[in-house]
């Protein structure tokens, strides 16, 4: 019977219910057209019978829309036929829910063409069974779309074959993860070509295991691109075998970052050559463990650029081996940085060859630790230029050894800064050859120390110039010792300046030797203190000539000692000043020879000091001439002491001008002798005061002569004691004037004899007064009336 349902309209087949559906048989499902089989509905697709569905055309399933394949129910698809499958499109393959593509049998997997394939999402892709995986082509494989690629579970990419996996276009390489990269096989891996591998994508390449990493063929791993090589872990790296690290090109090596190149074993770095440690970038280098670096071979260290050099750290240079310092060149070696140099051990610093030791810069040098430089050795020392020797700090410079310091010629020495200079030891110093003080600048001289002075021999000292001794700083000069200063010559001696002079400790001064202080100037000598003075010997005063003494300050005179002065010869004690004279204490005074005294000008006497003139001995007084003494002033005069006034001579005493004499304390007078007395002009007793009058002694009195007495005045008279008045000889008394009688004191009156009142003239009798009258004893009074009976 012929079926009616190719009759119906596309709207009546899609009015049918899905009962109705079912009730069709297979002749009717055969006979429904292509257009009808495209109108039907997901869920009319379903309520087909599998069995009609089996009877369907490869044309019929082929209608079957995109939107309806879902209606597909398992046995349904499981009953397609090879080629009701293969008539099915790619939208309605691409419509497939996963638990249609879950279901799909191996055989029915397998007859999926390429266009199919390739039409699956990764979402179906991901739901293909792992035996459906197992059974698809190389072709199959690799019609799978990039991004579907993507959908492959682990699971699934775990059970790829090797020729499945080669299948691979680099396109779906590139887009596996880091997940699906791991779940490839040992195997697999292996079977990648160079193509594929380097197109696994630099964000994924991460994913390959320790494992896989370590299969990787040699001329596959060449395939991986700097971006690559720079995704790649550090137990990737780790995991590369000896061989593989060799095989790696300079470009990828160029590629590594710190952390990876530090992830090589010591075998693996062993494997590069000259080009390939060149290729490291100078931030990887920095990644090297110092297990690395003291792996290198001379010929590898060698090959490091400078650049690379530069980046070392401190320790990474302290692990490279003697032999790999040795190794080095001299622009390996400049190229060190000086943050970094410091690490070189003492042992490196002693294998550095001389030749590569001339390549460090200055800031390098000033980089080195006082270790590094103590362990140079004496021919690196010697090898030292003058620019590197500048640089050296004082630190540096003293831990130099005396047999290092030993090498250095005079360009050496000049060349060490004057800050450096002070790091010099006194055991450095002592070591200095005479050619190597005589080298020293005058800079470098001033900067010594008083220890350093110290340590120079003496031989040293005897070498340096005249420039040299002046440079000497006047805070330092006093560490010389007395042997230092003993040998100074007096040609450089005389470069010291006042400054270096007032310096010298009382000790130096007494070292000099007398050519050496015969030697010193009128500044020099200037320049010394009282204390300095104080200390030198005798024979040394005495080759002092007039203008030395001359140069000495009246502060500094005051230090010499009455040994000192006393060994003064004649010609010397007359070139003093009156202003070192005047500065002269009463001890000092005292200890100048008679000759000294005689040999004094009367300007130098006349500067004798008030306070100390009365240091002068009775000998001293005996000996000044009469015209120096003349020089005295009243204030000398009275400041003379009675011993020092009863010494002076007759010629003396009538030396004395009536200033002088007027100058005398009653004390004074009365020290004078009678023949000194004796000797007094009439000019001279007028000028003695009436308080010095009273100092008149009777035996004084007694000694005068007549003139002196008549010389009296009428005031002296009246300072007259009674006493004294005695002592006045009646020939003497007659001569008194009527002034010189009414002067007599009431209270000396007594002191005139009977004699002496009978034996004046009645002019001279007149002349008493009533009160003087009074005061006389009766003998007296008795003597006048007596006299006036006589006229």
């Amino acid at each position: 019977m012929t079926s009616i349902i190719s009759s119906l309209s596309i709207t009546q087949i899609k009015s049918l219910s899905t009962a109705s559906i079912a009730a069709l048989d297979t002749d009717d499902v055969a006979a429904m057209s292509t257009a009808q089989v495209a109108a039907l509905s997901s869920k009319q697709i379903a309520a087909i019978e599998t069995v009609d569905l089996g009877a369907m055309s490869s044309d019929q399933v082929g209608a079957i829309s995109a939107a309806s394949i879902v209606g597909l129910t398992l046995s349904q698809l499981t009953a397609l036929t090879s080629g009701q499958e293969a008539a099915l499109t790619t939208k309605s393959i691409a419509a497939l829910t996963t638990t249609q593509i879950n279901n799909l049998g191996t055989d029915q997997v397998s007859y999926l063409s390429t266009t199919q394939v390739a039409s699956l999402s990764a979402v179906q892709v991901g739901a293909v069974g792992t035996d459906d995986i197992a059974v698809m082509s190389s072709d199959q494989i690799a019609a799978i779309s990039t991004k579907s690629i993507t959908g492959l579970t682990t699971t699934q990419i775990s059970t790829l074959t090797t020729a499945q996996v080669s299948a691979l276009s680099t396109g779906q390489i590139a887009s596996l993860t880091s997940k699906q990269l791991s779940a490839l096989t040992t195997d697999a891996i292996v079977a990648l070509s160079s193509a594929q591998v380097g197109a696994i994508s630099a964000k994924s390449i991460g994913g390959l295991t320790t494992a896989q990493i370590a299969v990787l063929e040699t001329a596959d791993e060449v395939a991986l691109n700097s971006t690559q090589i720079a995704a790649l872990s550090s137990s990737q790296i780790k995991a590369l075998s000896s061989d593989q690290v060799s095989s790696l090109t300079s470009t990828q090596l160029s590629g590594l970052s710190a952390a990876q190149l530090g992830a090589l074993d010591t075998e693996d770095l062993a494997t590069l050559d000259s080009t390939d440690l060149a290729a490291i970038s100078t931030k990887a280098i920095a990644g090297l463990t110092t297990t690395q670096i003291a792996s290198l071979s001379t010929d590898q260290v060698s090959a490091l650029s400078t650049g690379q050099i530069a980046t070392l750290t401190s320790k990474q240079l302290s692990a490279i081996t003697t032999d790999g310092i040795a190794a080095l060149s001299s622009t390996q070696v400049g190229a060190i940085s000086a943050k970094s140099i410091g690490g070189l051990t003492t042992a490196q610093i002693g294998a550095l060859e001389s030749a590569d030791e001339a390549a460090l810069s200055s800031t390098q040098i000033a980089a080195l630790s006082t270790a590094q430089v103590k362990a140079l050795s004496s021919d690196q020392v010697a090898a030292l230029t003058t620019s590197q020797i500048s640089n050296l700090s004082a630190t540096q410079l003293g831990a130099l050894d005396t047999d290092d310091i030993a090498t250095f010629d005079s360009t050496d020495l000049a060349a060490i800064s004057t800050k450096a200079i002070a790091g010099l030891t006194t055991t450095q110093i002592a070591s200095l050859s005479t050619d190597q003080a005589s080298a020293l600048s005058t800079g470098q001289i001033a900067t010594l120390t008083s220890k350093q002075l110290s340590a120079l021999t003496t031989d040293a000292i005897v070498a340096l110039s005249s420039a040299q001794v002046g440079a000497i700083s006047a805070k330092s000069i006093g560490g010389l010792t007395t042997a230092q200063v003993a040998a100074l010559e007096t040609a450089d001696e005389a470069a010291l300046s006042s400054t270096q002079i007032a310096a010298l400790s009382s000790a130096q001064i007494k070292a000099l030797t007398s050519d050496q202080v015969g030697a010193l100037t009128s500044t020099q000598l200037g320049s010394l203190s009282a204390t300095q003075i104080a200390v030198l010997e005798t024979d040394d005063i005495a080759t002092l000539d007039s203008n030395d003494l001359a140069a000495i300050s009246t502060k500094a005179i005051a230090g010499l000692t009455t040994t000192q002065i006393a060994s003064l010869s004649t010609d010397q004690a007359s070139a003093l000043s009156s202003g070192q004279v005047a500065t002269l204490s009463a001890k000092q005074l005292g200890a100048l020879s008679t000759d000294a005294i005689a040999a004094l000008s009367s300007t130098q006497v006349g500067a004798i000091s008030a306070k100390s003139i009365s240091g002068l001995t009775t000998a001293q007084i005996a000996a000044i001439e009469t015209a120096d003494e003349a020089a005295l002033s009243s204030a000398q005069i009275a400041a003379l002491s009675s011993t020092q006034i009863k010494a002076l001579s007759s010629d003396q005493v009538a030396a004395l001008g009536t200033t002088q004499i007027a100058s005398l304390s009653a004390t004074q007078l009365g020290a004078v002798s009678t023949t000194g007395i004796a000797g007094l002009t009439s000019t001279q007793v007028i000028a003695l005061t009436t308080k010095a009058i009273a100092g008149l002694t009777t035996d004084q009195i007694t000694a005068m002569s007549t003139d002196q007495v008549e010389a009296l005045t009428s005031g002296q008279v009246a300072a007259l004691s009674s006493k004294q008045l005695s002592a006045i000889s009646t020939d003497d008394i007659v001569t008194f004037s009527t002034d010189d009688i009414a002067a007599i004191s009431s209270k000396s009156i007594t002191g005139l004899s009977t004699a002496d009142i009978t034996a004046m003239s009645s002019t001279q009798l007149q002349a008493f007064s009533s009160t003087q009258v009074q005061a006389m004893n009766s003998s007296q009074v008795d003597a006048i009336i007596t006299a006036y009976q006589s006229f």
